[in-house]
């Protein structure tokens, strides 16, 4: 009961976040009263201006000590005692002042003085001190009360008295009514913050729940996929009649549609959450372009489909920026230009250019395809939506790719824009801030990307004495799930390779030995032992021996952060399910290469 009267009085939270400010302030009305000091003491005497002042430094002594935060670290409420004390000494000591210039003698302009020297107390009460009942009555009520028995001592006419206790009553009630505002201001606002605080964790849970949901079915659908792609990779290899193998290219697409699609789908959640990363390293232009066009070929050679490329030499000098997102973009209108285009050609022009007085690469992806309405051009760049939106429209997709596009040329400080005529073929036009890059492009390092085995670095050094015998690759596989282990040896069974299998990276560390392996294929989320404390264990071993084998996260974790986690534990490189046979395959070339390499130096 008495802990409930307490905080309605307001000896809470509220009352102790006002203390560093009253704190703060002591500066500022001790200049104050040393400016009063100076003026009253000749007006109503030095001994009582001594009084008052007085009881104005043990006030502020007081409120000094009570207002120290190891205070109320070692007694909250002894502290907030101690301050409503201190507050009440130093008013106190105000409305002693006030007392005196009221009944001094010397001229006749004391007691207006009087009048607002407590008025200007009662004013700072509703200023400064109305997010609390206690700290409000502490500092009003004494000068009010004051204000109001005042004029009933000046021996003045009653109708003289009557009307200037109305006056002060107006005052007072003005001032006591202002800080009861003010308090319920304060309380209002204290509410609509909490709330607002509330809403924004809530919104943050949300969005971190749909996060770690999203993460977690890309990594429950890859899994399933990667058993599809992968003996689809490995029936396409076998003697199929014609038939067969139309349908494992049927397959084969719809795998790499589903693919694309929860890839865009996290794409958008990332933006959302302003979560996508633009990284900024050393690449050359011209090369990616060629990367995309080599990408869309097979496509617009089945469709009859002319490509052509025209790369402003200028493209060849390396370049700093976002390698990875650049070719998601391209890559993205390059599909959709062969997509719905069924006859001529689609062009990719790429040069250099000005934007926004800077200096900019331009790339263009004209078609003669289909086309839309100028009124479906801010269509097209929504998500979800096609410029042909009807329950009939012939193409296919999602929608997302544009948008993505978009937001990410936005994000790389360039923009994403077009121009079309139905009939006769769009224009997507891609301007992006051009920075070169401060290392010739000769010199610059394959980029690592997420699903690229050719990419894997030379981080490597396999046992190139046992490599030179023509000796079967070793290879390490770690993968928690049987398809995923089945898609793997099947993939290699007719690569030549010995093959342990394990199915958590404790038996990973338990079977690495350094030298024994060609080549370590390790899952990321494993039980017993996940795939990134196993590649650190192995690495902390491997560092002992002086040796290095190189170990490649295969994993359905292919968001950015799982890509440098990965890195950081001391892989050598990241590979997405679902995984072709081909990524797999240039991976041991990769790791058969280095070990070459290696037993070369050695030599």
């Amino acid at each position: 009961m008495g802990v409930q009267l307490l905080d309605k009085l307001g000896f809470n939270s509220d009352f102790d976040s006002t203390a560093p400010g009253t704190r703060r302030k002591a500066p500022v009305r001790i200049a104050i009263a040393c400016a009063v000091y100076a003026f009253s003491a000749p007006m109503v005497g030095w001994t009582q201006t001594n009084i008052w002042a007085d009881l104005f430094v043990l006030g502020e002594l007081w409120m000094w000590t009570s207002t120290n935060p190891s205070a109320y670290a070692r007694h909250a409420t002894r502290a907030r005692f101690e301050r409503v004390g201190a507050t009440l000494v130093a008013t106190l000591g105000w409305v002693m002042l006030g007392l005196f210039y009221w009944f001094a003698d010397t001229n006749s302009v004391s007691r207006p003085i009087a009048v607002a020297l407590l008025a200007g107390v009662i004013l700072y009460a509703q200023k400064s001190c109305d997010k609390t009942p206690i700290h409000m009555a502490a500092t009003a009520m004494p000068p009010g009360m004051l204000l109001i028995a005042l004029p009933f001592t000046a021996h003045l006419p009653p109708f003289q008295t009557i009307a200037f206790e109305c006056a002060i009553l107006i005052l007072v009630g003005f001032g006591g009514s202002s800080a009861i505002l003010g308090l319920k201001g304060w309380a209002d606002l204290k509410a609509a913050n909490e709330e607002l605080i509330d809403e924004r964790e809530t919104a943050r849970a949300a969005s971190r729940a749909k996060s770690e949901f999203l993460a977690n079915m890309s990594h429950e659908i890859r899994t399933p996929l990667n058993g599809v792609v992968g003996v689809v990779d490995v029936l396409s290899r076998t003697e199929l009649s014609d038939e067969q193998h139309r349908m494992l290219d049927i397959v084969r697409e719809s795998g790499a549609t589903l693919e694309r699609l929860l890839s865009d789908v996290l794409d958008i959640s990332r933006i959302e959450a302003g979560r996508i990363e633009i990284e900024t390293r050393a690449f050359v232009p011209a090369d990616a372009v060629r990367a995309v066009m080599a990408l869309s070929a097979m496509r617009a050679t089945e469709k009859g489909v002319a490509l052509v490329a025209d790369i402003a030499p200028e493209l060849e000098a390396a370049a700093m920026g976002d390698v990875v997102r650049v070719k998601q973009i391209l890559g993205n209108l390059m599909s959709n230009a062969v997509k719905f285009t069924e006859a001529g050609e689609v062009r990719l022009t790429a040069g250099p250019c000005e934007h926004n007085g800077c200096p900019a690469l331009r790339f263009e992806v004209k078609d003669t395809g289909v086309g839309f309405d100028a009124s479906d051009k801010d269509r097209i760049f929504g998500r979800f939506q096609q410029a042909d939106g009807s329950i009939t429209r012939k193409y296919g997709g999602t929608g997302l790719g544009l948008s993505i596009s978009r937001q990410l040329a936005a994000l790389m400080g360039g923009e994403l824009d077009c121009v079309s005529e139905p009939g006769k073929g769009s224009t997507f036009s891609l301007v992006l801030p051009f920075e070169a890059a401060p290392q010739a492009a000769g010199d610059i390092q394959p980029l690592h990307a997420a699903t690229a085995a050719q990419d894997l670095e030379p981080a490597v050094a396999a046992e190139g004495e046992s490599m030179a015998q023509n000796r079967p690759m070793r290879v390490l596989l770690a993968d928690d799930h049987p398809v995923n282990r089945k898609v793997v040896e099947l993939i290699l069974g007719g690569a030549g390779v010995e093959l342990t299998s394990v199915e958590d990276g404790k038996q990973a560390c338990e079977a690495f030995q350094p030298g024994a392996f060609d080549i370590v294929f390790m899952d990321m989320q494993m039980p017993v032992m996940d795939g990134l404390t196993a590649v650190r264990l192995i690495r902390a071993r491997e560092a002992v021996e002086g040796m290095r084998t190189p170990i490649l996260m295969l994993t359905a974790n292919a968001l950015p952060e799982h890509i440098a986690a990965g890195d950081l534990a001391g892989a050598d490189g990241h590979l997405a399910k679902p995984i072709s046979a081909a990524a797999l395959l240039a991976a041991l070339d990769k790791a058969r290469a280095f070990a070459g390499e290696q037993q070369a130096k050695a030599a």
